[in-house]
């Protein structure tokens, strides 16, 4: 489900509630008396509003909106980098940079980390 399908469902289960809540308030002032059973189905309206706002926004997204979310989070990493950056990176990942150096190159004799300098 996308993110504006959420939002959408979410405003139109509060939109409903609000609504049947104004109607029952309403009916309420037509009789002249507020009823405990008044109050009761307002209370059992606005929890079934409660409980469904998380379950709407807790409904998995599909992989395609996975892939689209992790693609616009990359663009905005890259757009926020400075050139300098934007070098070093595509250094690194042509596989042209000098201070790259094997796991190897970090290990002691015996297997434990060692600092090379």
């Amino acid at each position: 489900m996308s993110e504006s399908n959420r939002a959408t469902l979410t405003f139109v289960l509060w939109l409903f509630s609000a609504a049947v809540l104004g109607a029952l308030f309403l009916s309420a002032a037509a009789q002249g008396e507020l009823t405990p059973w008044h109050v009761v189905l307002a209370f059992v309206i606005l929890g079934l509003a409660v409980l469904g706002t998380p379950y709407i926004l807790g409904q998995p997204r599909s992989e395609s909106e996975q892939e689209k979310t992790k693609r616009r989070r990359i663009d905005n990493l890259l757009r926020d980098m400075s050139d300098e950056d934007l070098v070093e990176l595509k250094q690194r990942l042509s596989g042209d940079d000098e201070r790259a150096q094997s796991v190897d190159d970090f290990l002691g004799d015996d297997g434990e980390l060692a600092r090379r300098g």
